[in-house]
């Protein structure tokens, strides 16, 4: 699965990703959680990507077995 991932060190909280998101996605709570984006309302437009300053944003390839991480989505929300 393609995704969204917000590297935390390189993260500076300024929010661009958030202004730019045209899908009005939350990303800076995904990043405080360390988790991929799993908003089933992210189109991978990558516009997160190319506002990032610090370029902390990257899109990480993952397989999500058992529906994990989308489980523990919910249960941090």
């Amino acid at each position: 699965m393609m995704k969204q991932q917000i590297d935390l060190d390189k993260c500076n909280n300024c929010g661009l990703c958030e202004k730019k998101c045209s899908m009005d996605i939350r990303l800076l709570e995904y990043a405080k959680i360390n988790k991929q984006v799993l908003s089933s309302g992210c189109i991978l437009c990558n516009t997160c990507i190319n506002a990032c300053p610090t370029k902390a944003i990257r899109i990480s390839k993952r397989f999500d077995i058992g529906w994990l991480e989308c489980l523990n989505m919910r249960d941090a929300g």
